[in-house]
């Protein structure tokens, strides 16, 4: 037979391990359930993560990130107000967008509407500025008051006249022209007149069995009508910056047979289109 085992010695001063029993007080053992339950509750967290290391990694799938079509239509985003929501509105509630856009729907009206005065006045000006320019320097209308220039012109005839013509050249024998009365003649309240020029400065004029002669030839005279006679006429010589004028209707026209030649600078211009009445429309 063998020997049995010899026991173990025992160094003096250090416990026995396995066999002594261990003395643990109430608080102790309290503190070493809950680290117990510590280490119990723990995953396992290399053994989840080797797993996922061994494994086949899994594939994402964009779809599935997207929900279903359905309920995409069943429950809209929530920045979009269902259309039956949208067009509730309450009568009572106030509209700030519809009330901001009308007033300034008003403002810009307010706006325009100044604007257009304002365009309209400046034109209104433009023009009448433009038709003093014009009638103080260009041209002007003038009313024939009676018929000491028929035929040519009749009684309520409207012309105009080129206040620039004599500025530009010398009056000529024939013209009509629109002068303002002589001082000197007080027969009449009209301001201004109108006749023919007959015979310029220098010239010798007299008449003859009804006719004109200017220096001793006989006047060439188509506007006047086939009866018209000449008469109360003395010969005289046209004074230098006058003008002899006489009416067309000479029975019917006081003219320079009773104020004398008329001075060039009493002049307004020349007549030089009838534009009333608007069927008989004429160069003069």
């Amino acid at each position: 037979m063998s020997e049995p085992p010899a026991p173990p010695e025992i160094t003096p001063g250090t416990p026995e391990v396995d066999n002594a029993a261990t003395v643990v007080t109430p608080e102790q053992g309290a503190r070493d359930g809950d680290e117990s339950k510590a280490h119990a509750s723990a995953p396992d967290v290399d053994s989840r993560e080797e797993d996922v290391a061994e494994g086949d990694p899994a594939e994402h799938d964009p779809a599935e990130d997207e929900p279903p079509e359905d309920d995409r239509a069943e429950h809209p985003p929530e920045d979009e107000a269902p259309e039956d929501e949208a067009l509730e509105h309450d009568p009572g509630a106030p509209d700030v967008a519809t009330t901001g856009s009308t007033a300034s729907g008003g403002r810009s009206a307010g706006i325009s509407a100044a604007r257009n005065v304002v365009e309209w006045l400046t034109i209104l000006g433009g023009a009448l500025v433009v038709a003093l320019v014009v009638t103080r320097f260009l041209v002007q209308a003038f009313f024939i008051p009676s018929l000491s220039m028929f035929p040519a012109l009749n009684n309520g005839d409207r012309v105009l006249v080129n206040k620039l013509s004599y500025r530009l050249h010398e009056i000529h024998r024939g013209d009509l022209i629109v002068f303002e009365r002589p001082s000197d003649d007080g027969s009449s309240q009209v301001k201004d007149l109108i006749k023919r020029v007959v015979a310029l400065e220098g010239e010798r004029i007299e008449a003859r069995d009804g006719r004109v002669l200017i220096d001793g030839k006989a006047l060439p005279e188509p506007y006047l009508a086939p009866s018209v006679q000449t008469t109360n006429l003395e010969p005289l010589v046209v004074p230098e910056g006058h003008v002899f004028v006489m009416g067309d209707n000479r029975d019917d026209s006081r003219d320079s047979r009773f104020f004398g030649p008329l001075p060039e600078e009493l002049v307004i211009g020349r007549a030089f289109v009838k534009v009333w009445p608007l069927d008989d429309l004429e160069l003069l």
